[in-house]
């Protein structure tokens, strides 16, 4: 089972960052597998908010502790679901052939390389950076 060091956020803040509710502290924690799903709620949390920053820090630790088939497969939703602007899907896709490009590459298909994060954090800076547009996830 894979760990990685990360400071995970327990409790709720708003968007006017104060804690709702209970008590927020940051922890910082071993992350196994099953808490990628708190990873990835965590990076769409910060690309809605445009929080580039968090973003690509929550990004770079998913890659870590999911495999890279799950980091693009939430970013690639995101991209849709929350953006919805082609610029931001198309830039999303190209950079997801990069990272598939640099993955053949390695002689160890399960290792990412410096070239392969900097796919992924690029892809979450541009999804935080861009505008957001929900009126086709609405519309079903």
């Amino acid at each position: 089972m894979k760990t990685a060091k990360s400071g995970i956020m327990k409790g709720q803040i708003g968007l006017d960052g104060k804690k709702i509710g209970g008590a927020v502290e940051i922890v910082e924690e071993e992350v196994v597998t099953e808490d990628a799903g708190l990873l990835k709620s965590a990076l769409q949390k910060y690309i809605r908010r445009g929080n580039a920053v968090k973003a690509m820090w929550f990004a770079s630790k998913l890659l870590d502790v999911a495999s890279g088939w799950t980091t693009w497969r939430r970013l690639s939703t995101i991209s849709v679901e929350d953006c919805g602007q082609p610029d931001a899907i198309l830039t999303c896709d190209c950079l997801y052939k990069m990272f598939s490009a640099n993955r053949k590459q390695e002689k160890d298909q399960k290792a990412v390389t410096w070239d392969m994060r900097r796919c992924v954090v690029c892809a979450a800076k541009v999804l935080a950076d861009s505008p957001k547009d929900r009126r086709a996830d609405s519309f079903l």
